[in-house]
Protein backbone atom coordinates (compact mmCIF):
# COMPACT_ATOMS: atom_id res chain seq x y z
CA UNK A 1 0.00 0.00 0.00
CA UNK A 2 2.89 2.56 1.13
CA UNK A 3 4.22 1.48 -2.39
CA UNK A 4 1.59 2.04 -4.52
CA UNK A 5 0.73 5.63 -2.81
CA UNK A 6 4.15 6.71 -3.67
CA UNK A 7 3.57 5.55 -7.42
CA UNK A 8 0.45 7.90 -7.49
CA UNK A 9 2.55 10.94 -5.78
CA UNK A 10 5.17 10.72 -8.00
CA UNK A 11 3.18 10.93 -11.04
CA UNK A 12 0.34 13.02 -10.28
CA UNK A 13 -0.40 14.21 -14.48
CA UNK A 14 -2.54 10.79 -14.51
CA UNK A 15 -4.67 12.16 -11.81
CA UNK A 16 -5.64 15.61 -13.47
CA UNK A 17 -8.78 15.97 -14.30
CA UNK A 18 -9.75 15.97 -18.36
CA UNK A 19 -10.89 19.44 -19.83
CA UNK A 20 -12.79 19.87 -22.98
CA UNK A 21 -10.98 22.17 -25.55
CA UNK A 22 -13.04 25.14 -25.78
CA UNK A 23 -15.19 25.24 -29.57
CA UNK A 24 -14.52 28.33 -31.52
CA UNK A 25 -17.21 30.32 -32.99
CA UNK A 26 -15.61 30.85 -35.99
CA UNK A 27 -15.20 26.90 -37.23
CA UNK A 28 -15.86 26.29 -41.03
CA UNK A 29 -18.70 25.43 -42.57
CA UNK A 30 -19.59 21.82 -43.47
CA UNK A 31 -18.48 20.84 -46.99
CA UNK A 32 -21.93 20.20 -47.88
CA UNK A 33 -22.60 24.11 -48.18
CA UNK A 34 -20.10 24.41 -50.67
CA UNK A 35 -21.95 22.33 -53.29
CA UNK A 36 -20.49 23.73 -56.50
CA UNK A 37 -24.03 23.97 -59.30
CA UNK A 38 -24.80 21.34 -61.64
CA UNK A 39 -23.67 22.61 -65.22
CA UNK A 40 -25.88 22.85 -67.60
CA UNK A 41 -26.85 19.76 -70.24
CA UNK A 42 -25.35 20.19 -73.28
CA UNK A 43 -26.83 19.60 -76.84
CA UNK A 44 -25.62 16.16 -77.99
CA UNK A 45 -24.94 14.38 -81.51
CA UNK A 46 -28.16 12.73 -81.46
CA UNK A 47 -30.79 16.36 -80.72
CA UNK A 48 -28.31 17.99 -83.00
CA UNK A 49 -29.44 15.18 -86.12
CA UNK A 50 -33.05 15.86 -84.65
CA UNK A 51 -33.08 19.69 -84.89
CA UNK A 52 -31.02 19.55 -88.66
CA UNK A 53 -33.65 16.82 -89.96
CA UNK A 54 -36.69 18.78 -88.39
CA UNK A 55 -35.30 22.30 -90.11
CA UNK A 56 -34.82 20.03 -93.42
CA UNK A 57 -38.55 19.18 -93.22
CA UNK A 58 -39.96 22.37 -92.46
CA UNK A 59 -38.16 23.50 -95.56
CA UNK A 60 -39.66 20.86 -97.72
CA UNK A 61 -42.89 21.40 -96.55
CA UNK A 62 -42.59 25.40 -97.35
CA UNK A 63 -40.97 24.82 -101.05
CA UNK A 64 -43.77 22.35 -101.35
CA UNK A 65 -46.80 24.61 -100.11
CA UNK A 66 -45.47 27.13 -102.57
CA UNK A 67 -45.29 24.92 -105.73
CA UNK A 68 -48.40 24.27 -104.73
CA UNK A 69 -50.06 27.50 -104.69
CA UNK A 70 -48.50 28.90 -108.01
CA UNK A 71 -49.68 25.54 -109.45
CA UNK A 72 -53.25 26.12 -108.51
CA UNK A 73 -52.79 29.86 -109.36
CA UNK A 74 -51.71 29.44 -112.84
CA UNK A 75 -55.06 26.65 -113.46
CA UNK A 76 -57.35 28.60 -111.84
CA UNK A 77 -56.07 31.60 -114.35
CA UNK A 78 -55.95 28.92 -117.09
CA UNK A 79 -59.65 28.23 -116.24
CA UNK A 80 -61.09 31.48 -116.42
CA UNK A 81 -59.59 33.62 -118.85
CA UNK A 82 -59.72 37.53 -118.91
CA UNK A 83 -63.14 38.69 -120.69
CA UNK A 84 -63.14 40.31 -124.05
CA UNK A 85 -63.85 43.59 -123.15
CA UNK A 86 -60.93 43.84 -121.19
CA UNK A 87 -58.76 42.36 -124.49
CA UNK A 88 -60.42 45.50 -126.53
CA UNK A 89 -59.85 47.98 -123.42
CA UNK A 90 -55.57 46.71 -123.79
CA UNK A 91 -56.31 47.46 -127.41
CA UNK A 92 -57.29 50.93 -127.37
CA UNK A 93 -55.03 51.79 -124.33
CA UNK A 94 -51.86 49.99 -126.83
CA UNK A 95 -53.66 52.19 -129.80
CA UNK A 96 -53.62 55.54 -127.90
CA UNK A 97 -49.92 54.69 -126.67
CA UNK A 98 -48.96 54.00 -130.60
CA UNK A 99 -50.32 57.38 -131.61
CA UNK A 100 -48.21 59.17 -128.91
CA UNK A 101 -45.21 57.54 -129.69
CA UNK A 102 -46.08 58.71 -133.55
CA UNK A 103 -47.00 62.32 -132.76
CA UNK A 104 -43.35 62.52 -130.85
CA UNK A 105 -41.50 60.87 -133.78
CA UNK A 106 -43.25 63.21 -136.09
CA UNK A 107 -42.45 66.20 -133.67
CA UNK A 108 -38.96 64.51 -133.42
CA UNK A 109 -38.77 64.62 -137.68
CA UNK A 110 -39.71 67.69 -137.84
CA UNK A 111 -37.38 69.40 -135.44
CA UNK A 112 -34.32 67.45 -137.47
CA UNK A 113 -35.49 69.24 -140.67
CA UNK A 114 -35.46 72.28 -139.18
CA UNK A 115 -31.97 71.84 -137.73
CA UNK A 116 -30.88 70.23 -140.87
CA UNK A 117 -31.61 73.66 -143.23
CA UNK A 118 -29.22 76.07 -140.45
CA UNK A 119 -26.59 73.01 -141.26
CA UNK A 120 -23.54 74.94 -143.16
CA UNK A 121 -22.80 74.37 -146.32
CA UNK A 122 -19.49 71.63 -145.63
CA UNK A 123 -22.25 69.47 -143.93
CA UNK A 124 -24.64 69.59 -147.17
CA UNK A 125 -21.93 68.39 -149.69
CA UNK A 126 -21.86 64.81 -150.59
CA UNK A 127 -18.53 63.14 -149.68
CA UNK A 128 -17.24 61.54 -153.27
CA UNK A 129 -16.00 58.60 -151.46
CA UNK A 130 -19.50 57.17 -150.45
CA UNK A 131 -20.76 57.22 -154.36
CA UNK A 132 -18.84 53.70 -154.99
CA UNK A 133 -19.92 52.37 -152.07
CA UNK A 134 -23.06 52.88 -152.21
CA UNK A 135 -23.07 51.70 -156.15
CA UNK A 136 -21.37 48.67 -154.83
CA UNK A 137 -23.78 47.92 -152.30
CA UNK A 138 -27.19 48.16 -154.52
CA UNK A 139 -25.56 46.27 -157.30
CA UNK A 140 -24.93 43.29 -154.50
CA UNK A 141 -28.87 43.51 -153.86
CA UNK A 142 -29.63 42.23 -157.36
CA UNK A 143 -27.49 39.40 -156.85
CA UNK A 144 -29.16 35.96 -157.47
CA UNK A 145 -26.67 33.03 -156.85
CA UNK A 146 -25.21 32.36 -153.88
CA UNK A 147 -24.35 28.92 -151.73
CA UNK A 148 -25.60 29.15 -148.39
CA UNK A 149 -22.82 27.29 -146.47
CA UNK A 150 -20.03 29.72 -148.87
CA UNK A 151 -22.31 32.58 -147.03
CA UNK A 152 -21.90 32.38 -143.80
CA UNK A 153 -18.30 31.35 -143.77
CA UNK A 154 -17.61 34.74 -145.31
CA UNK A 155 -19.99 37.07 -143.22
CA UNK A 156 -18.40 35.29 -140.16
CA UNK A 157 -14.85 36.48 -140.97
CA UNK A 158 -16.44 40.42 -142.36
CA UNK A 159 -15.86 41.88 -138.39
CA UNK A 160 -13.03 43.79 -137.48
CA UNK A 161 -12.24 46.23 -134.85
CA UNK A 162 -13.67 49.44 -137.22
CA UNK A 163 -16.63 47.70 -139.09
CA UNK A 164 -19.11 45.09 -139.15
CA UNK A 165 -18.35 44.66 -143.25
CA UNK A 166 -15.91 45.66 -145.51
CA UNK A 167 -17.49 48.48 -147.80
CA UNK A 168 -15.44 47.02 -151.18
CA UNK A 169 -17.06 43.20 -150.94
CA UNK A 170 -20.07 42.84 -152.54
CA UNK A 171 -21.65 39.98 -150.98
CA UNK A 172 -23.95 41.77 -148.74
CA UNK A 173 -26.84 41.33 -151.31
CA UNK A 174 -25.99 37.24 -150.84
CA UNK A 175 -25.84 36.98 -146.67
CA UNK A 176 -29.49 39.29 -146.79
CA UNK A 177 -30.83 37.14 -149.30
CA UNK A 178 -29.69 33.76 -147.33
CA UNK A 179 -31.06 35.26 -144.09
CA UNK A 180 -34.74 35.90 -145.94
CA UNK A 181 -34.68 32.21 -147.58
CA UNK A 182 -32.59 29.98 -145.26
CA UNK A 183 -34.59 27.43 -143.63
CA UNK A 184 -35.32 27.75 -140.38
CA UNK A 185 -34.35 24.15 -138.18
CA UNK A 186 -34.57 25.06 -134.94
CA UNK A 187 -35.43 27.59 -132.47
CA UNK A 188 -34.91 28.35 -128.68
CA UNK A 189 -34.80 31.16 -126.05
CA UNK A 190 -31.22 32.08 -125.25
CA UNK A 191 -30.87 33.65 -121.73
CA UNK A 192 -28.45 36.59 -122.69
CA UNK A 193 -29.83 39.99 -121.69
CA UNK A 194 -32.71 41.75 -120.30
CA UNK A 195 -35.27 41.38 -123.22
CA UNK A 196 -36.73 37.75 -124.85
CA UNK A 197 -34.23 36.74 -127.84
CA UNK A 198 -35.41 33.60 -129.91
CA UNK A 199 -32.25 31.77 -131.86
CA UNK A 200 -33.14 30.30 -134.91
CA UNK A 201 -30.89 27.24 -136.38
CA UNK A 202 -30.87 28.20 -139.95
CA UNK A 203 -29.44 25.58 -142.66
CA UNK A 204 -26.00 25.26 -142.97
CA UNK A 205 -25.21 25.44 -139.61
CA UNK A 206 -25.94 29.37 -138.83
CA UNK A 207 -27.40 30.47 -135.79
CA UNK A 208 -29.10 33.74 -135.95
CA UNK A 209 -31.11 36.02 -133.13
CA UNK A 210 -34.69 36.84 -133.59
CA UNK A 211 -36.46 39.64 -131.03
CA UNK A 212 -39.97 39.22 -130.82
CA UNK A 213 -40.54 41.48 -128.08
CA UNK A 214 -40.36 44.47 -130.66
CA UNK A 215 -43.66 43.83 -131.84
CA UNK A 216 -47.07 43.20 -130.23
CA UNK A 217 -48.77 39.87 -129.46
CA UNK A 218 -51.19 40.24 -131.67
CA UNK A 219 -49.08 41.12 -134.47
CA UNK A 220 -48.33 39.01 -137.86
CA UNK A 221 -44.71 39.48 -139.50
CA UNK A 222 -45.41 39.24 -143.51
CA UNK A 223 -42.49 39.86 -145.76
CA UNK A 224 -38.54 39.82 -145.37
CA UNK A 225 -36.90 39.97 -142.04
CA UNK A 226 -33.91 42.27 -141.79
CA UNK A 227 -31.86 41.92 -138.54
CA UNK A 228 -33.85 40.70 -136.00
CA UNK A 229 -36.56 42.46 -136.95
Amino acid sequence: DILSSHQNIQSPSRCLPHHNKPTSSHEPPAADSFRRPRPAPTMTKRHRLYLLLTLVALLVLLIFSTNFYFIRWLAVDQEHPVPEQVHSRSLVNESDALMKVVGRTASIQQLVETRVVRLKTVFKNRNPRYDPVKRGLVRSFGAKGYNISTVWKIASGWPSGNEIFPQKDEKIGKLIRALQEAQILRARNTPRGTQLKLVFDLAGKQSVLFKPSWYGRDARLEGPVYSGK
